[in-house]
């Protein structure tokens, strides 16, 4: 769920000035409410989130890279290898379709999953929506509202 953003367009987007906008999300939510704080894989959000915010003051936040924005990285180099039109064939473009379907298959119904949701569920719908009523806008509550009831309906 994206909680807030920062608008970088007049300053220098460095590990500090990042880490000190993910502290501040943290900082709103409560340090005992976050446990993994998720971006895209630049090397400054790396290092804002391992060095100065896991490390140093939350070690029991989780800092990762976004998977998605890695599986693109991964085709986007697959598709610089040469020339991909005349090497690659109907075969080759399926494997790869059922990979990711695989890779989908496993997180969302995989034992992973389940065994997380043994504790309870991964997701709570009515505490998080209260939240978003109190701290956001009309408009961006309703489009997250939306985005939340489409994912809990899949």
């Amino acid at each position: 769920m994206m909680y807030d953003h920062a608008d970088g367009s007049n300053v220098t987007k460095d590990a500090k000035w990042v880490a000190a906008n993910m502290l501040k999300v943290i900082r709103e939510i409560g340090p005992i409410n976050v446990l993994q704080f998720t971006a895209d894989n630049a090397v400054v959000n790396s290092l804002a989130g391992q060095i100065y915010i896991v490390r140093a003051e939350f070690p029991h936040i989780v800092f990762g890279g976004c998977v998605a924005h890695g599986i693109d990285l991964l085709f986007e180099d697959m598709a610089k290898r040469g020339n991909v039109t005349q090497t690659w064939d109907y075969s080759t473009t399926s494997i790869i379709i059922w990979i990711g379907l695989t890779i989908s298959s496993i997180v969302l119904n995989g034992w992973l999953l389940a065994n997380d949701r043994r504790h309870g569920q991964l997701i709570h719908a009515g505490r998080q929506r209260q939240e978003l009523r109190r701290k956001a806008s009309s408009k961006s509550f309703s489009m997250i509202h939306s985005g939340t009831n489409a994912m809990m309906c899949y």
